[in-house]
This record gives C-alpha cells, sequence and structure tokens, in this order.
C-alpha cells in the first residue's frame, strides 16, 4: 500500500504540471493545486480551472495510475462527487510505464459517472471488490 501511495503522488504531480503547462498565462495559475495533499477524502485529486478565461474552479480531477493491465479502484466516495460534480468531474487515467514517453497522453474520461457508471458498453468492466458491513445491534 505504501508503494500505491506513492506511484500515486508521482502521477498526481504528473498530471498537475500537465494542467499548469495546459493553462500557462492563467491570471489565478497558482490556485490549479494538488488538494489531495490537504484532503485526501475530498473526492478528487486536484482542483484547476476548464480553460484560460475560468476564474472559478471548474475542473476537477480524480488521479488513477496503473502499470501493466489499465486496472484502478474508485471508492464510494470519489463515485458520489463524480455524479454530484458531473462533467466538471474528470477521471485521469494515467500509464506509469509512459508517463516519461513525451508523446505519451493520459486517458481523460469527463463526467465518469455517466460514462462509466450509467451507460453500458462502455468499454470497461466495474465490479464491486469490497463490501462494507455495519453493525445493526450492539
Amino acid at each position: 500500500m505504501a508503494q500505491q501511495a506513492v506511484d500515486g503522488a508521482v502521477a498526481e504531480e504528473w498530471i498537475l504540471q500537465r494542467e499548469r503547462k495546459r493553462l500557462a498565462g492563467h491570471p489565478l495559475i497558482e490556485q490549479v493545486i494538488r488538494l489531495s495533499i490537504e484532503d485526501a477524502g475530498a473526492g478528487f485529486d486536484i482542483i484547476s480551472f476548464s480553460n484560460t478565461t475560468s476564474i472559478v474552479h471548474d475542473r476537477f480531477l480524480e488521479i488513477k495510475s496503473f502499470s501493466g493491465s489499465r486496472r484502478f479502484f474508485w471508492s464510494r466516495n470519489e463515485i458520489g462527487t463524480a455524479r454530484r460534480l458531473g462533467e466538471m468531474y474528470h477521471l485521469c487515467i494515467v500509464d506509469r510505464d509512459r508517463m516519461q514517453n513525451p508523446d505519451y497522453a493520459p486517458q481523460i474520461i469527463s463526467g465518469p459517472y455517466a460514462a462509466l457508471i450509467e451507460t453500458e458498453d462502455n468499454g470497461w468492466s466495474i465490479s464491486p471488490t469490497t463490501y462494507e458491513c455495519v453493525a445493526l445491534r450492539s
């Protein structure tokens, strides 16, 4: 799990730098930040802007990285946040084996709740891997 945290942080920093480059010249570029450092429960990792003229945070990025098979875990909190934020929420899927390649671009799924949960035959197999168990009586 410690290695997963390190891998995730590397991918988040990589996406953060890409976001800042995408928004070069934005007057509030210093507000494009990795929120996951301060608030791991926010439901997304990076807050950003959709374009260089936007002055309110309207782009929320959840970063998922993998090595080998394209596989990631999406928490209940992240899914709920994706549902609530709709098209402002973006799932960035980063292949750690390719991120140093200058021609590589991660897969970005905008509005992933609708794209992955509400849409059939979307190219992904989604299944629960854990279940929450809560005692009804003490």
